[in-house]
């Protein structure tokens, strides 16, 4: 009779264990939640461009691209006006630059101001879709 005793003994505490592990991944489980939704502004677009060594309009191979050129973005809800500086960058090797918008930039216009570098001048500018304001 103390075989059978024994068997249960160990039967019994291998349920409680095993029902404890459970136990346990149920509450590990419950505490977890879902990751937090990313808190802070997202782009929504990118304003980008190029800007070249050479006559307006002219691309490559005839104009140069020129890095480091730096372009700045504002923000701005009077026409005309320059607005707020919201962020900059740099042109690339290839004369590319890239400014992001975000959902939290709230414009009714947004305006690129290209800083010459030393021993240049701005010639004029072109664009696909907006107003070039000299």
């Amino acid at each position: 009779m103390s075989k059978v005793l024994v068997r249960r003994v160990i039967l019994v505490v291998l349920a409680i264990g095993a029902a404890m592990l459970a136990l346990g991944v149920v509450v590990r489980f419950a505490g977890a939640s879902a990751a937090p939704a990313p808190t802070g502004p997202t782009v929504t677009y990118t304003l980008q461009g190029r800007v070249y060594q050479g006559d307006t309009a002219t691309e490559p191979p005839i104009s140069e691209p020129l890095e480091g050129v730096v372009m700045s973005l504002y923000c701005s809800n009077n026409h005309g006006e320059q607005g707020v500086f919201l962020r900059s960058t740099s042109t690339d090797a290839q004369g590319w630059y890239g400014l992001e918008v975000y959902d939290t930039d709230v414009c009714e216009f947004f305006n690129i101001v290209e800083t010459d570098p030393d021993g240049y001048f701005s010639a004029g500018a072109t664009t696909v879709d907006g107003n070039v304001i000299d």
